[in-house]
């Protein structure tokens, strides 16, 4: 004995409704991981370009100490704030720069910087770096030697080589 079973038209119409749905179920998934990967790379990309930012201004720090400390001997650090916009960022930065003598070594200083970005929807990033910077020797030879010799007073020259 055989069996027929018979399709009617509505039965039909409804597996191809299921299936059509199955098939959007599917590219709804595939989409919303894709757009979730295009978030989370954006999000990398944007924390990476900050990282870059933080150290290009810790260097800059190190950089701004080293200026300082050859012009005054005793300059102890400071902190410098740079706004958001001139940054070209959502966050403003600041950048801490401390400067102590060395034990024992009065003509080296242990200079500590550290550059921050404040970031409110993420956690800060922080850049940080110490090293031991040695003053420039004085001119003290020179000055005395200089006042020995009264005709030595101006040893500059021209670019042409007069006097």
């Amino acid at each position: 004995m055989c069996i027929h079973l018979r399709m009617n038209a509505n039965n039909r119409a409804g597996s191809i409704l299921a299936v059509v749905l199955a098939c959007l179920l599917v590219a709804s998934m595939v989409g919303l991981a894709l757009i979730r990967t295009v978030w989370i790379h954006h999000r990398q990309v944007r924390v990476m370009g900050l990282q870059r930012q933080c150290f290009w201004l810790l260097e800059a720090g190190i950089q701004r100490a080293g200026r300082k400390l050859a012009g005054v001997s005793e300059y102890q650090g400071e902190k410098w704030e740079i706004a958001a916009d001139v940054l070209g960022t959502h966050a403003p930065a600041v950048v801490t720069i401390e400067v102590k003598q060395v034990d024992h070594s009065p003509d080296k200083r242990m200079v500590r910087v550290e550059a921050r970005f404040a970031n409110e929807t993420m956690q800060d990033i922080v850049c940080q770096r110490e090293l031991i910077l040695a003053l420039p020797p004085t001119n003290v030879a020179t000055n005395e030697s200089n006042d020995k010799d009264p005709e030595n007073k101006d040893t500059t020259r021209e670019p042409n080589g007069d006097q």
